[in-house]
């Protein structure tokens, strides 16, 4: 091998080992210059790690669902418990003969609960699919 390039560069004639090792020689002396640069990057960069003055920033798209569905999971949920409770009090009202608060909370009491049907019915079409409605 070592003849071959030997001959090669003393013809002049193109050998293809010659011209891989006069490759790689370049690329190694770039990358040797450009060494220091990245050696002081680095050295740079962790030592706005220790200082605690870089932080990194991520996003997880699935996380961020996820957040959104607990999110409307809650509301939902908070719906739903402001419905019983005004049912209840409408109950109440009624028992002790107080008809037209009763219908007032009654009436309330429906506007919550078709809230919370509603935020269901979103919560369904948004983050589950047909195949996970039917299990």
């Amino acid at each position: 091998m070592f003849r071959s390039v030997a001959t090669s560069l003393v013809t002049g004639r193109p050998n293809p080992v010659a011209e891989e090792l006069r490759k790689q020689a370049i690329g190694a002396g770039a990358g040797a210059l450009k060494a220091g640069a990245r050696i002081e990057r680095i050295d740079k960069t962790l030592t706005q790690l220790e200082r605690g003055d870089l932080k990194l920033r991520s996003r997880s798209t699935e996380t961020e669902r996820l957040l959104r569905k607990q999110y409307l999971l809650t509301e939902s949920s908070n719906f739903l418990v402001s419905t019983g409770a005004t049912a209840l009090a409408a109950t109440q009202l009624y028992a002790t003969g107080n008809v037209e608060l009763a219908a007032a909370m009654a009436v309330f009491s429906a506007v919550l609960g078709f809230a919370f049907l509603k935020k269901t019915s979103k919560i369904n079409k948004d983050f589950f699919k047909p195949d996970e409605k039917e299990l």
